[in-house]
């Protein structure tokens, strides 16, 4: 089930506004969405594994710029379905040329799993035979919502929508109602200005682990 979007400019051209003002109440509510997120942490049984968003031009060793690398993690069920679905983009300390590091898991795992999971598997090779291909699966689906709803996303703000897929996922898969956890999580969540949202390029890569420890104690 791939979960609703709306651009700002379909947005814009519903209320009647300009795109800036569009482009900024929906990053407002993506915000919420990143800050519910970062409250969750995976739990029971965890898969992680290597994704990508975008294609290189130039099929090599060196990443291209339209090629961002993802951690995609889950908790399995028994059907061998994933409950809960988290997407993120790996920091430039922990890539070399195209490829993760191994200690891009830990990462992962301090930040975005809970510290009672015992059963966790780690896969940040693209070509592994352990690879988890349902993984794979929904983060080629997350990548093509993203191109078809908003026509790309370009890495600084990559994140945001990405967390907003899964919000989505999320939502689905638990039989809630998106809508209605959204007006719960912005009625608790602090907004985020604009300077700073035209700012995250910084957050995004270098300072993600301290931000996102922000949002999880913040509220």
């Amino acid at each position: 089930a791939t979960p609703e979007g709306l651009s700002a400019i379909r947005l814009a051209s519903i209320i009647g506004t300009t795109y800036k003002t569009a482009w900024l109440i929906c990053h407002k509510i993506r915000h919420a969405m990143m800050a519910s997120d970062a409250k969750e942490l995976l739990t029971g049984n965890v898969r992680i594994n290597w994704g990508v968003y975008g294609h290189p031009h130039n099929p090599t060793v060196f990443r291209h710029p339209q090629e961002q690398p993802l951690l995609v993690g889950g908790s399995l069920q028994e059907n061998e379905q994933f409950a809960h679905l988290k997407i993120k983009q790996v920091p430039e300390q922990y890539l070399h040329y195209d490829r993760i590091v191994p200690h891009a898991g830990y990462w992962f795992k301090q930040l975005y799993v809970a510290p009672s999971v015992t059963d966790l598997t780690i896969v940040v090779q693209k070509f592994s035979i352990h690879r988890n291909r349902t993984l794979i699966r929904l983060a080629n689906q997350a990548a093509a919502w993203i191109n078809r709803t908003f026509n790309g996303i370009g890495p600084k703000h990559l994140q945001a929508y990405l967390d907003q897929y899964c919000f989505g996922y999320n939502c689905k898969q638990a039989g809630a109602s998106a809508f209605v956890k959204l007006l719960t999580t912005c009625a608790i969540t602090k907004t985020i200005t604009y300077p700073l949202l035209i700012q995250r390029a910084d957050y995004s890569i270098k300072n993600k682990l301290a931000y996102e420890r922000l949002l999880r104690e913040a509220g």
